[in-house]
């Protein structure tokens, strides 16, 4: 999967895309997230959320161990901050055949407290990858550790990642964009590429709010294999 076919947009809210130095075998790691908060305190825990995170893909450990030590490493933080860090985290990894070119993918997901990512798949298909935990820096994710699951991923399927400010984005009369909205505008998304498909959902938000002024940052994130 070539890096440049990943489409996002973000503000404040927590966004990691990196790759492994690997080119022969390289897996991508790919987390959004949202910090609590505002201001300076919430600025500085996003910037020590993302440090150590990526202290730790350096580490031989699975997404759910990345995100326990990652939970206990934040806690002298969020102490004094009482803040705490939502963050959705997934590994894409190639799965090579005899050929060059990976025939599938797997992707890990684990999440602390954030959107579990949508799956659509190439025949148009959207799958949701239910997978819950507690935010980080609570420490209860480092006491009772973090749920991880694999999904299968073929040429043509799409992962999208949103923030809680997309589903949580609200009209002037109070009413939220909600999740069933957002799978429904994901569905009928145009399958083109990744850029139809971030237009579409920032199009469909957009046309739902109306102008309202919006009360929390929206991160997306599509990648396709």
């Amino acid at each position: 999967m070539p890096i440049e076919r990943v489409s996002y947009i973000f503000s404040e809210d927590n966004i990691s895309a990196i790759q492994t130095n690997s080119k022969e075998q390289g897996w991508y790691a790919i987390a959004v997230g949202d910090v609590s908060g505002k201001g300076l305190s919430a600025a500085l825990l996003m910037a020590t959320s993302l440090a150590h995170l990526n202290s730790l893909l350096l580490q031989p450990l699975t997404p759910a161990q990345r995100m326990a030590e990652l939970d206990k490493v934040l806690m002298p933080y969020t102490k004094m901050t009482y803040n705490n860090c939502a963050l959705c985290y997934t590994e894409l990894i190639p799965v090579f055949s005899t050929e060059k070119s990976p025939s599938t993918y797997l992707l890990k997901v684990t999440n602390a407290g954030c959107i579990p990512p949508y799956i659509k798949r190439s025949n148009g298909l959207v799958e949701w990858a239910d997978v819950g935990g507690m935010p980080l820096g609570v420490g209860l994710g480092a006491e009772h550790g973090y749920q991880e699951i694999t999904i299968n991923l073929y040429a043509g399927d799409m992962v999208i990642l949103t923030s809680d400010g997309v589903a949580e984005a609200n009209a002037a009369t109070g009413e939220l964009f909600g999740f069933d909205r957002l799978q429904k505008a994901i569905t009928s998304a145009p399958m083109k590429n990744v850029q139809a498909v971030l237009n579409h959902l920032l199009d469909e938000v957009q046309s739902f709010v109306k102008g309202a002024e919006p009360h929390d940052d929206m991160t997306i994130v599509v990648v396709q294999v």
